[in-house]
């Protein structure tokens, strides 16, 4: 079954305690075992297979693996504020959606339309993507481009609880 998306952020769903506890143990260890979840949360291992098979279902939990981009390379992150002409805004979201580079992007309000996370091998690359990616395709009106100094919390460690 398919989550219904309540707009920016996502879903909007309300967690029973043992939901919430099964979250935040799959916070804490991505692999802890159902039975390890069950005892620390005093409840059955029936109890958090069903709950987690839930988080799973409803798309409240994804099961991935998270790379730590800069041990294989990437080391230089910029954000990106792109003003976009708005009958191009469809094109330039799809050629950076397809570009291997690009982690994120998001509509925004305020001074740029998109604002876009990305990363690179080194700055040649990202000039390289800023100069002859961004600056010829087409619909994109103006760009500013902040390099990340150092990352001090990472979008998969948001906790729920």
């Amino acid at each position: 079954m398919a989550p219904k998306d309540n707009g920016v952020l996502g879903l909007s769903v309300e967690l029973d305690r043992t939901e919430a506890g099964v979250l935040r143990l799959l916070q804490e260890d991505g692999r802890m075992s159902f039975v390890e979840m069950a005892e620390r949360l005093g409840v059955a291992e029936a109890t958090v297979r069903r709950k987690y098979n839930r988080l799973v279902s409803e798309g409240i939990v994804r099961v991935a693996a998270i790379t730590d981009a800069g041990a294989v390379g990437y080391r230089t992150a910029v954000f990106i504020g792109l003003k976009v002409r708005p009958s191009a805004m469809a094109d330039v979201v799809w050629h950076l959606e397809n570009h291997r580079n690009v982690r994120y992007i998001a509509a925004t309000t305020g001074p740029y339309d998109l604002i876009i996370e990305a990363i690179f091998r080194d700055n040649d690359e990202m000039t390289q993507f800023v100069m002859q990616e961004l600056g010829t395709l087409d619909g994109i009106l103006d760009s500013n481009t902040s390099m990340l100094l150092r990352i001090f919390k990472q979008p998969h460690e948001w906790r729920y609880v």
